[in-house]
């Protein structure tokens, strides 16, 4: 549920989650920083619903959730 950026609804009109959006760092920049991040609404604000049908969805200004990451250069 968390990490779901997208939502998929079948013909019966029954949701799929689905986490299709990633964020990538190579090794080398993994082991400098510290992240984290978090899939959010469209108000920038943590999502705690989803539309509950296709209709709903369509409302959206897309059909991916944003993501917010946050990066911590970690001191040696």
């Amino acid at each position: 549920y968390e990490r779901c950026t997208y939502i998929y609804y079948n013909k019966q009109n029954t949701p799929l989650m689905m986490q299709l959006d990633y964020i990538l760092l190579s090794k080398k920049l993994f082991s400098k920083y510290s992240a984290t991040a978090q899939v959010l609404g469209f108000d920038g604000k943590k999502r705690i619903n989803y539309p509950s049908n296709i209709k709903e969805k369509r409302q959206y200004p897309s059909d991916h959730y944003p993501i917010l990451a946050n990066f911590q250069l970690l001191t040696q």
